[in-house]
């Protein structure tokens, strides 16, 4: 990693900017912009290695506290950048801290990939019009899961027909593995419209919930939870508007390093 910037909040980063652009030879009349423009810059600049919005902090802490100075670091790649407070950055901490706010991202399940997940999927829906769900005749499908809300987080299986029919949904793709114990059978169908329990359900289901409320949506369709497993005329039924399903979804998640429901949707990387 190098350092190629030393921002300080408002009345000093003018100053400090000048300074480094003389130790480092650059031009005067690159811009200067404030602490913030780093910042919205880091949540709207993703990065194909998934590094384009790492930060020390969350992003609204960075403002609120407004601490006195910041070090700005490039990694290699375009557009990577990590915000330390300068407190923190001394010459012995700096290396323990890059690799302990990496390491704390290595999940793709971590809070900062869940938030730039949801910042490319607000992209998508505002700026291509290609990829947005036909909306002109609307559809649900007949049952969908509830992820819960903020005031209620009670998980449970809801009829598509109880819904405004232009609620926005997620569809989750995985593979089922050979265990079949968590799905939704004719003698589970009243229970889980009360509550799904979800310490006993698959992991794949507990990931795919998490991403689904991390995107700001309430509503996942999953085909084991979803289609009654031993209701072959419930099966023939929605299999036929399966790719209703997934073409008028806002989004599909897919599990797709995990070869059965217990392995997740999350992957650990270097």
């Amino acid at each position: 990693m190098r350092c190629v910037q030393v921002a300080v909040s408002a009345q000093r980063f003018e100053r400090e900017s000048r300074k480094h652009k003389s130790l480092y030879g650059e031009s005067d009349s690159d811009d200067e912009r404030p602490l913030e423009g780093w910042l919205d810059d880091l949540e709207k600049d993703p990065t194909p290695n998934g590094l384009g919005s790492l930060l020390a902090d969350d992003a609204d802490k960075v403002i609120d506290e407004a601490k006195d100075s910041w070090l700005v670091l490039e990694l290699y790649g375009p557009g990577v950048h990590v915000v330390l407070p300068m407190e923190l950055a001394t010459e012995n901490e700096l290396e323990d801290l890059m690799q302990n706010n990496i390491d704390e991202q290595a999940s793709t399940g971590s809070n900062e990939n869940l938030r730039l997940s949801n910042a490319w999927l607000q992209h998508c829906l505002a700026n291509h019009t290609r990829c947005a769900p036909d909306r002109q005749d609307p559809w649900l499908p007949s049952r969908l899961i509830d992820v819960g809300t903020v005031k209620n987080e009670t998980v449970r299986l809801v009829l598509g027909s109880s819904l405004d029919i232009r609620s926005p949904y997620a569809a989750l793709s995985h593979r089922w593995g050979r265990d079949t114990t968590f799905v939704l059978t004719s003698a589970k169908l009243a229970a889980y419209q009360q509550e799904i329990t979800l310490v006993e359900g698959s992991s794949t289901l507990r990931d795919a919930i998490e991403v689904t409320r991390s995107l700001g949506l309430q509503y996942l369709w999953m085909d084991s939870m979803c289609i009654v497993q031993d209701d072959a005329s419930d099966w023939a039924r929605v299999s036929a508007t399966m790719s209703k399903v997934y073409g008028l979804s806002t989004c599909t998640i897919a599990a797709a390093n995990s070869g059965s429901d217990e392995g997740g949707c999350f992957a650990q990387r270097n």
